[in-house]
């Protein structure tokens, strides 16, 4: 890995980079440093694709900083990243500064009830966000509520994957809110 994003980083001009490894990968913190560095050189970037890599919540601990450093992400996969609550604390930030993203993916990445807490407020500021799929992430009604009132009155948003949630009562009333609004 460190070896390819050395050479990754003098391609200035990339628009696309995706990396897909299905979990087979055991990446470190080195590993996600040298990801780190070549993303910073990457600034016309318009869509990072990490899912399934291998990557866990140390890795985007790492990351989060300097994929919000890249204005113009319109397109960002970390499926199955495992990022869980610390992930979510560190993406949340960063997730508010990508101003044009259309689409996320965090799909498989068990950020909880309170990682959705957490990330909500980032996603006030995703107003041309389309593509939104959280499947499988473990949100659970709370999360629900607090997702779906930062996604009041998002009129671009067409696709929301919330499948193996367990969204709950409340859940569904704060998703018919966002629904009507939307």
């Amino acid at each position: 890995m460190r070896s390819l994003m050395n050479q990754v980083k003098d391609f200035t001009s990339l628009r696309t980079l995706i990396f897909d490894a299905h979990h087979e990968n055991d990446l470190g913190i080195d590993d996600a440093a040298a990801a780190g560095i070549a993303l910073k050189n990457l600034k016309l970037l318009s869509k990072l694709d990490l899912g399934q890599y291998g990557f866990g919540k140390a890795q985007i601990q790492e990351l989060a900083p300097i994929i919000g450093g890249l204005p113009n992400l319109t397109y960002l996969n970390l499926a199955g990243t495992e990022i869980e609550m610390e992930g979510a604390k560190a993406l949340t930030s960063a997730i508010g500064q990508l101003k044009f993203l259309t689409v996320l993916s965090l799909n498989g990445d068990s950020i909880g009830s309170l990682g959705a807490k957490v990330l909500a407020p980032a996603f006030k500021e995703l107003k041309y966000l389309a593509d939104l799929n959280l499947d499988s992430c473990k949100i659970g009604s709370e999360g629900c509520v607090a997702l779906f009132s930062a996604l009041q009155g998002h009129k671009l948003l067409t696709n929301l994957n919330l499948r193996s949630n367990d969204i709950g009562i409340e859940g569904a009333k704060a998703l018919a809110l966002v629904l009507k609004e939307s």
